[in-house]
């Protein structure tokens, strides 16, 4: 038995892009690994294996060549791997496609179905070429105990041309007439593709029920697929290039319904993943599907439609970039019925439209991220994510520089550097947008972390207290300076400053933040916020109420806060006060760098302006249009510090019916609302 490398000149290869060296080739195969046409000396060869060579030449072929287990197959590299071209004959050792058929792979593992009622069980049919095995449905036609393991496979230093056709000096060609596949390996484990260019093919590389196996420095040009990676185990791409010609001289045939590899996730409309069908049928660099474990490394993907899919699998991505995608850049969506999984993206550069695409369940850890614009001109019409609706995400970005967003509650960016920086803090300008002075102004679909990125009301900013309390939390909220407005007169005062809008109750709990301004002059020396009401009768476009719970601590510095009065006859008791304890210790302090003059005060100039009609504190009160209803006792400690204010006439602990109060301290503890106003009240110090 024959223990050396094998030649398949041995076995009449030519390698003259002229002579048929199919069946050489597939000779010196069989000669040293069990594969399609030795079966008979399966017994003497079943843990058999070797080294087959292919000097440097272009091998013609008219069928797949079939490769067994513990099987090397190298050839010969002459310079490096994307820079091959049929015309100058260049690239090495090249394998040719001139198939009839060309639904075909140029290589493939000899995986064939068995039938385990014949013992011992034959050969049945070679694993069709748009098939994958199935690890996980007994029922499939093809599943993985049922099919022939061809473990050990190495398959190096070859090119691999699909072109079936002669191509020009400009590597220019029909992609209809292209084969289907470069090198499929199935029930392949422990196996590597390494130093391999894929040439004219619709999908270059492909790795199905393989465990601890690799595609290591290889390139591939496609026209539908860079490398597949589907039903799999532990799988390392690494140190690759992937690019779709991407031309209209190449004539290029487009993914549709009807010419979909059946190995492409369709057991469910893709909006069930959190996705569209731009996922399923979009040119894509790396696909990767129901795999557990796979690592990307220092890769290249450019000019397709998605750089990487990732459906239903565990993902690392780390060091490499992404450019010139038509939709996304990398893709992370889960089957509605499956369980969360992971992606972990370190240190990448993306330069398309849409950097990610988060779908159903993803959980993703994202760190040293680089979004560029192909244009700079359009730099800031490019997206860090596609904004879609999707379930169960748990999505962290960290040290990002990003162009544009869309704030989602479960998308998180902690430390993001200079160019969106979330050191704890949010910015509100509700300015309206100019030319000069403010080309960026304040949006509620921001998250806030710059004055670029700042948001327009204050709602937002109290909803991003909440969302980021466990990560990164907001300690600061930032209000842009604001014009000092006077009052008018019947609770009415001009919309200026940072809004509060929304007319539910909003909850704020556990937080310790500093609300204070930023960009203040003397035109526009502290921040504003005011309590939107309503003229025109609307029963439920009334103040919104904040409810404080848990441990609280809010400390206003520099911020005038004004309502305005809805007008009318009757009000909801829940929107007639600012501030609700929920079972709390609060803590508010408000607080003015400068007292305002005497001469303003009789302008109706105040810090705190309650127009007449509301609280500005009230305990655990809960609206019963039938009756007052009590709960259970809050704590509050609340001070003042060079505040003026206009006080309501309700049963607040600070108003005055209608007088300028200058209230330096007052401490309440141990009350609760009933209809004899507040309980239990002490004043510790009272500055009139």
């Amino acid at each position: 038995m024959f223990d050396g490398i094998v030649n398949v000149k041995w076995f009449g290869a030519i390698g003259d892009d002229s002579n048929d060296d199919t069946d050489a080739i597939q000779s010196a195969l069989d000669f040293i690994s069990y594969t399609l046409n030795n079966h008979a000396n399966e017994e003497r060869r079943k843990y058999g294996g070797g080294t087959v060579f292919l000097p440097k030449g272009i091998y013609k072929i008219t069928e797949t060549i079939i490769i067994g287990l513990n099987c090397r197959l190298i050839g010969v590299n002459d310079q490096l791997q994307n820079f091959y071209s049929p015309y100058f004959k260049n690239g090495g050792t090249v394998i040719k496609s001139h198939f009839t058929n060309t639904n075909k792979w140029l290589i493939s593992s000899a995986i064939f179905k068995i039938l385990p009622s014949i013992s011992p069980p034959p050969i049945s049919d070679l694993l069709p070429y748009n098939i994958t095995l199935s690890k996980d449905n007994s029922s499939a036609s093809y599943y993985f105990p049922v099919c022939t393991v061809r473990a050990g496979i190495s398959i190096e230093n070859l090119t691999i041309d699909g072109s079936n056709q002669d191509v020009n000096y400009k590597n220019e060609f029909d992609a209809s007439k292209v084969a289907f596949g470069g090198i499929r390996l199935s029930s392949s484990p422990n196996s590597t593709i390494r130093n391999v260019g894929s040439y004219f093919v619709k999908c270059s590389f492909m790795l199905n029920t393989c465990w601890a196996s690799s595609i290591e420095d290889c390139f591939g040009s496609f026209i539908w697929y860079g490398a597949l990676v589907i039903d799999c185990n532990v799988i390392l791409i690494s140190n690759c290039s992937f690019a779709n010609p991407s031309s209209d001289t190449y004539h290029l045939v487009p993914i549709t319904s009807e010419n979909l590899p059946a190995f492409i996730y369709q057991s469910l409309p893709y909006s069930d993943l959190g996705l569209n069908d731009t996922v399923k049928l979009g040119t894509t660099g790396i696909y990767c599907y129901n795999t557990f474990s796979i690592s990307i490394i220092s890769t290249v993907i450019e000019q397709c439609d998605n750089g990487i899919s990732c459906l239903d699998s565990n993902m690392s991505v780390v060091s490499g970039y992404i450019e010139q995608m038509k939709f996304s850049g990398i893709i992370v969506g889960i089957a509605s019925n499956n369980p969360p999984q992971l992606i972990v993206v370190e240190s990448f550069f993306i330069e398309v439209k849409a950097a990610f695409y988060f779908g159903n369940s993803a959980m993703a850890t994202l760190n040293t991220i680089l979004q560029k614009s192909l244009e700079a001109i359009d730099s800031r019409d490019n997206q860090l994510y596609v904004y879609n609706d999707a379930s169960r995400r748990n999505i962290t970005f960290s040290n990002t520089i990003f162009y544009k967003r869309k704030y989602y509650k479960d998308i998180v960016f902690t430390d993001e550097g200079i160019e969106g920086q979330n050191y704890g803090a949010v910015y509100v300008n509700p300015d309206p947008i100019t030319s000069t002075t403010n080309p960026y102004p304040g949006s509620n679909l921001n998250y806030g972390f710059n004055e670029n990125d700042a948001l327009e009301t204050f709602d937002a900013a109290l909803v991003r207290i909440q969302n980021q309390s466990t990560k990164n939390p907001v300690k600061v909220i930032y209000i842009k300076g604001a014009p000092i407005v006077p009052f008018e007169g019947e609770g009415i005062t001009p919309n200026v400053g940072a809004a509060l809008k929304n007319v539910d109750i909003v909850t704020i709990e556990n937080c310790d933040v500093l609300i204070t301004s930023f960009s203040t002059n003397e035109l526009n020396p502290r921040g504003r916020i005011y309590f939107e009401g309503n003229t025109a009768g609307d029963h439920n476009a009334l103040v919104g109420q904040i409810a404080l719970s848990g441990n609280v601590n809010l400390y206003f510095r520099n911020v005038d806060i004004a309502c305005n009065t809805p007008n009318l006859p009757s009000l909801p008791a829940t929107n007639q006060t600012l501030f609700g304890l929920n079972k709390s210790y609060a803590k508010l302090t408000f607080e003015s760098d400068r007292e305002i003059p005497f001469p303003l005060i009789h302008l109706g100039i105040v810090n705190i302006d309650m127009s007449g009609v509301y609280y500005l504190v009230k305990a655990n009160f809960i609206y019963d249009p039938m009756s007052w209803v009590t709960g259970p006792r809050a704590l509050l400690d609340i001070k003042f510090i060079n505040i003026e204010i206009q006080s309501g006439a309700g049963l607040s602990p600070i108003q005055n019916y209608g007088h300028n109060l200058g209230i330096d301290c007052v401490q309440m503890n141990s009350y609760q609302y009933t209809t004899a106003g507040w309980q239990d009240v002490t004043i510790i110090r009272n500055n009139l």
